[in-house]
């Protein structure tokens, strides 16, 4: 039933991203994102190891537009997809899918292998 409600529903993704920010904030990542000049936007925008990582929050598999007009005036080696996809990367485009429910668990390991200062 929830499923289908999911489908539906054009403001669902705003409750996938909420659960992403939730997430963030529960692992102290500030909030950022990042907006084009047209209509592409990220999500959240992440520091870790003295890079930046985009993420992109689908409730679908969706377009990952945005994601190439900001790496037009951005470099990043990897980005993010959190979506309801399985586990994945694609070498090709540097992209890294996480599914929902394994965001903790894949934000405990960025915080683990964060680079403290003065190390």
């Amino acid at each position: 039933m929830l499923e289908g409600n999911l489908h539906s529903n054009t403001l669902s993704g705003i409750f996938f991203e909420n659960y992403v920010a939730d997430e963030l904030s529960a692992h102290e990542f500030k909030l950022f994102f990042w907006k084009g000049k047209t209509s592409s936007e990220l999500e959240f925008l992440i520091p870790h190891n003295g890079e930046t990582i985009p993420i992109d929050a689908k409730k679908n598999k969706g377009s990952l537009s945005s994601l190439g007009k900001y790496r037009e005036y951005n470099s990043c080696r990897t980005a993010v997809k959190i979506s309801r996809n399985h586990y994945g990367y694609n070498e090709e485009n540097q992209l890294l899918t996480v599914p929902y429910y394994d965001v903790s668990f894949w934000l405990d390991e960025m915080t683990e292998t964060e680079i403290q200062p003065g190390m």
